[in-house]
């Protein structure tokens, strides 16, 4: 609303539309975008309550714009500006990202790696290619490679089937793998193992600990137990065959309690020198940990860079692409030297500069994205004699798309690295009736004191908290005579034998359709956390008669 708002009146100023770069994530939200505009400038141009909304608006933005600007706007200068912009339709630029990178992928061809006749792939051409480039991978692929792919499988869990889960997991990885510095699988610092005498020292002291008595005089079972088992495992201990035993003996009772700022088990103080002991352990153990996962990152790392050219050397052969590979070959080649010389070219292979830049749902902007866009952004900050804009409109507390590396603290520190930009807060919704926001408002208050972010352990999960909590803002209704409702349903939980998510499916279908046979003319909006769990929820709808899309 507000990034139309923005758009119409650029147009009603005089700005051609071409001028203008309007970018969003969807095509859905691009056409959107464009209907808004022109609607907003239809109305502007009618001599009605609504037109004179209309023109009270664009003036309010004309003024801040440029002094005086309001001046124009009336009833004739809107039906002039309505009837040019007809006229040039096809010259609006309002696009997705992935389609301007396309475009610029076409100006710039004979400067990427990707050759002239190339083709964007369907969904269903993406999953046999990243199969393809699979198969080709794990022939060449070493043994810890291969078990990297295979714990990624099992991580993904066995119900989607070895071929889905193993496509998953590399394109997961993938995606992660083309953002990652240089350097960045070998980041991880080895932790340094103890001296062998130290460690037989230490295992001495285990061993030889006299566990504290009853006031029977007899040892302390609770204590016993524990020492035993360390005992047992120390007699001629060897860490390949007796690690696993070792973690889990250091993880109970007071062998676990040497870890914790105040060493003591059943209100008794663990003496200095079996503290000691006991950490010279754990940290051997930690130290084969760490060795592990470094071991592993660097599989992986060769595992993502062998799939990488297996990939696309596949993708060469068949001059098939995705939207990302653009951006890539984009960051790779034209964009890769000055920002200067990218900015001109990109001025002179679009047959034209671009003044006002608007972003829409901006905290789900790629680093990448944002890389190839900030040149123009930054020309556009820079000011100058005539009028140029740079517009976002942008919620982190929407952001959905991380997933393919939306980066919602691009937004937030957009203040910070350009200080002049102009924040505004838009915290009055025209979609939702006041007993909604209400239930939002009283949900994040004090969200951060919770104790479920509060309690020990918790501290990373308080600080993300306290993170997200300080850009919220209490949210109002411009609707304030709309009805509306909010409640809170707990699913049951899982009977034996369920999925994870079998209870909740069932929960829920049982809602809708106490909704559906009270108001069958009433549209049923339900949000799922992933696709997979469309399907059962689809199918459970279906099995009771109410037909459901998944879009």
């Amino acid at each position: 609303y507000a990034l139309a708002g923005q758009f119409a009146t650029l147009l009603v100023l005089g700005v051609p539309p071409e001028r203008v770069l309007a970018t969003t994530f969807t095509r859905k939200a691009a056409g959107e975008i464009l209907d808004r505009v022109l609607a907003r400038v239809a109305d502007a141009a009618e001599e009605s309550e609504a037109g004179e909304e209309a023109r009270a608006q664009i003036r309010d933005i004309a003024e801040e714009l440029v002094p005086g600007g309001a001046e124009i706007v009336n009833t004739a200068h809107c039906r002039g500006v309505l009837a040019r912009l007809l006229r040039s339709i096809g010259r609006f630029q309002v696009r997705t990202l992935d389609a301007f990178f396309v475009r610029l992928a076409g100006l710039f061809g004979d400067q990427l790696e990707i050759a002239p006749g190339w083709r964007i792939t369907s969904e269903v051409e993406e999953k046999a290619l990243t199969l393809e480039a699979i198969a080709r991978l794990l022939e060449v692929a070493e043994d810890d490679e291969q078990l990297e792919l295979l714990r990624g499988i099992a991580r993904g869990g066995a119900e989607r089937g070895a071929a889905a889960s193993m496509a998953s997991v590399v394109e997961d990885a993938d995606e992660l793998a083309r953002q990652a510095v240089d350097g960045a699988w070998g980041r991880i610092a080895p932790l340094e193992r103890p001296a062998d005498v130290a460690l037989s020292e230490a295992i001495r002291t285990v061993q030889d600990f006299q566990v504290p008595t009853t006031t029977k005089g007899k040892p302390d079972s609770r204590w016993a137990k524990v020492h035993q088992t360390l005992k047992d495992i120390l007699e001629g201990f060897d860490l390949d065959l007796d690690r696993a035993a070792l973690e889990e003996a250091l993880s109970k009772g007071f062998a676990a309690k040497a870890l914790e700022p105040v060493p003591e088990y059943y209100g008794a103080p663990l003496p200095d020198d079996l503290v000691d002991a006991l950490l010279i352990l754990h940290q051997l153990l930690a130290s084969v940990r760490v060795e592990e996962l470094r071991e592993r990152n660097a599989a992986t790392g060769r595992l993502l860079t062998g799939y990488h050219s297996a990939e696309r050397a596949l993708r060469t052969e068949l001059s098939a692409w995705r939207f990302s590979d653009f951006q890539g070959a984009l960051l790779d080649g034209p964009a890769r030297g000055e920002r200067a010389t990218w900015l001109r070219d990109v001025t002179f292979r679009l047959d034209g500069r671009i003044d006002h830049l608007l972003l829409d749902e901006f905290q789900d902007t790629a680093p990448g994205q944002w890389r190839l866009l900030l040149p123009l952004a930054e020309e556009i900050l820079a000011g100058g004699d005539e009028l140029r804009t740079f517009f976002c409109v942008g919620d982190v507390k929407q952001s959905i798309y991380g997933w393919r590396g939306g980066e919602p603290r691009l937004l937030g520190r957009m203040g910070e690295r350009h200080p002049g930009l102009v924040s505004e807060p838009l915290q009055r919704s025209y979609r939702s009736s006041p007993i909604v926001l209400d239930a939002v408002n009283r949900v994040f208050d004090g969200m951060e004191r919770r104790v479920v972010f509060t309690s020990a352990g918790r501290e990373a999960a308080h600080r993300a908290t306290e993170e997200w909590v300080s850009s919220f803002a209490p949210h109002e209704s411009a609707l304030t005579d709309l009805p509306g409702a909010a409640r809170l349903w707990v699913a049951p939980r899982k009977r034996d034998g369920d999925r994870e998510l079998d209870s909740a499916v069932r929960f829920a279908v049982d809602r809708i359709e106490e909704l559906y046979n009270e108001h069958p003319e009433a549209s049923i909006g339900v949000l799922l956390r992933t696709k997979k769990e469309l399907a059962a929820l689809r199918f459970a709808l279906g099995a009771r008669g109410i037909e459901a899309s998944d879009e």
